[in-house]
């Protein structure tokens, strides 16, 4: 690997193992309503875009109904639920690999496609404030990942070439973001979602594996 002058980071299963709480939120959202989804449906909806995981939701509603709107009810009707404590769900490695990065003078970066108002929270919370250079959300842009836009928009900001970068994944959509903007991803290995990771350039288990294939690059 070339020398790596910055990382990119994903939020959602790669700082944080969010997803199976977030499917939690979702299956209590339609037993309230009397409608049962098999929590094989709901795991389609772990690294989808905004707008399909919401058409998706759409469909297992009992009847026809327009996403937004079934997305305004979910936020009424989900708000007095248990917000989600990120401090609880940090991936292992988290705070000591960003640490080790900054040492070497290596940029960091949070390139997420939920909201900002999220991202802030969970580096808040999970004391990661000052640990990056740059945090992106998908929301500024028009169309979500696979569109690589928020990683080649990232990867300008950052002012390194990519070559120089490697961006760190978990899902399907994600690792084919990275792929269309031409920059080199690590898979955080996930078999519980069923993401695609095949065509990812290095699959690792942990973050601690990922720092260390970071560093090959500097032999």
């Amino acid at each position: 690997m070339e020398k790596i002058d910055a990382v990119i980071f994903d939020m959602d299963g790669v700082l944080i193992d969010s997803e199976p709480i977030y499917m939690h939120h979702v299956l209590s959202f339609y037993e309230r309503f009397g409608i049962h989804v098999p929590y094989e449906e709901v795991v389609k909806l772990a690294g989808s875009s905004n707008e399909a995981s919401w058409q998706m939701m759409a469909s297992w509603w009992k009847e026809a109904i327009d996403p937004k709107e079934l997305e305004q009810l979910y936020e009424t009707i989900m708000q007095g639920e248990e917000e989600v404590v990120f401090a609880d769900i940090v991936n292992p490695y988290v705070r000591y690999i960003l640490a080790r990065l900054r040492e070497r003078g290596i940029k960091t970066a949070i390139a997420s496609s939920s909201p900002m108002s999220a991202i802030h929270a969970m580096m808040q919370q999970c004391q990661l404030s000052n640990s990056f250079d740059l945090v992106v959300t998908g929301r500024d842009f028009p169309f979500s990942k696979p569109d690589p836009a928020i990683y080649l928009h990232t990867v300008k900001q950052l002012k390194v070439a990519k070559e120089h970068c490697i961006i760190i994944e978990d899902s399907t959509y994600g690792i084919e973001a990275a792929i269309r903007a031409d920059i080199k991803v690590a898979a955080l290995k996930d078999e519980r979602f069923h993401y695609d990771q095949t065509k990812a350039t290095y699959l690792v288990h942990d973050l601690l594996e990922a720092y260390h294939l970071i560093l090959e690059g500097e032999d």
